[in-house]
């Protein structure tokens, strides 16, 4: 999950300079990095371990669909803004 914060770290850095190149990996990135983390939770029987698997796949759908609709500043802030909050959410719960 450390790649998500640099990930975090990009798609702050593209909030003032858009390239939908850039807003695209970033979220493809985004989508990787919760499908590898929820591989560590997707065979878990607790409680946690399930909640988590449905929170990262979640968020790798959310990001899947984010990086094909990330054509301007505006689309991209608003997709990047959701999938900043569903991180803070699972921070909140499990921090």
């Amino acid at each position: 999950m450390e790649h998500m914060g640099e990930t975090t770290k990009a798609g702050k850095s593209e909030l003032g300079s858009f390239d939908p190149a850039r807003a695209e990996a970033i979220f493809r990135a985004y989508a990787q990095q919760a499908r590898t983390a929820d591989a560590f939770y997707a065979a878990g029987g607790s409680a946690k371990a399930q909640d988590l698997h449905a929170r990262f796949l979640r968020f790798a759908a959310a990001a899947d669909t984010a990086s094909s609709s990330a054509t301007d500043r505006a689309k991209f802030r608003s997709s990047f803004g959701s999938l900043v909050a569903e991180c803070r959410s699972c921070h909140s719960v499990y921090k």
